[in-house]
């Protein structure tokens, strides 16, 4: 019965070594399996790992280069806007000063249109009034010329003596009727160009304010 036993305690405890020892190398192969599948995974990691360290390169490059012109390109807009900050307060300055201008080149025309205007007028009246003494002038000188061979007729009645005296004063009228009709004729001519003075400045301060207010 020992023995039997024995052999029994033999056979039970090979089975269980057998067992044992299948599942150890099951084990085993696993763990191997489990290995090289863990290499196998690093590997693929570390490779993925190296595509995602150049890439990371390769964009922090792309992303630097980028920062780069962002900044030139920035450096360039802010000296633009610095310019054009400049260049429209030196227009706004200008503009500014070209209506202060203007109001005062207005103001300067309505006193030369009132001036103009009552030179005008004054003119006119004047020119009316010279033109009315040039013809009772040219109207007397007219008639004095005519009478001329009447008072040579009726000093020829009259006596040598008479007709000398007559015709000398006759002269001296004539001489001093022709010289107030000169006077008077250039006192017309000065009054002539005064008013065209005056009109050329009017016009010309138009077209200054014309000019001032074109953009």
């Amino acid at each position: 019965k020992t023995t039997a036993e024995l052999d029994h305690l033999r056979l039970t405890a090979q089975k269980v070594y057998e067992q044992e020892k299948a599942v150890l190398i099951k084990s085993r192969e696993a763990a191997v399996q489990d290995r090289d599948d863990a290499l196998r995974r690093n590997r693929e990691l570390l490779e993925q790992h190296g595509d995602l360290t150049s890439a990371y390169h390769t964009y922090q490059s792309k992303t630097e280069s980028q920062m780069s012109e962002y900044k030139n390109t920035l450096k360039i807009k802010e000296f633009e806007l610095e310019r054009l900050t400049l260049l429209y307060d030196e227009v706004s300055t200008k503009l500014g000063n070209a209506t202060n201008d203007n109001e005062k080149n207005a103001k300067k025309l309505e006193v030369l249109l009132d001036e103009y205007n009552t030179l005008k007028h004054t003119h006119l009246t004047e020119v009316n009034s010279l033109t009315l003494k040039i013809r009772t002038l040219s109207s007397e000188l007219t008639a004095l010329r005519m009478g001329d061979t009447d008072i040579r007729e009726i000093m020829t009645v009259l006596g040598s003596e008479n007709m000398a005296c007559n015709k000398q004063q006759l002269a001296k009228r004539l001489i001093e009727i022709s010289k107030n009709n000169e006077t008077l004729k250039d006192s017309l001519r000065s009054k002539n160009e005064a008013l065209e003075r005056a009109l050329g400045e009017v016009q010309a301060l138009k077209s200054e304010i014309r000019h001032s207010n074109q953009p």
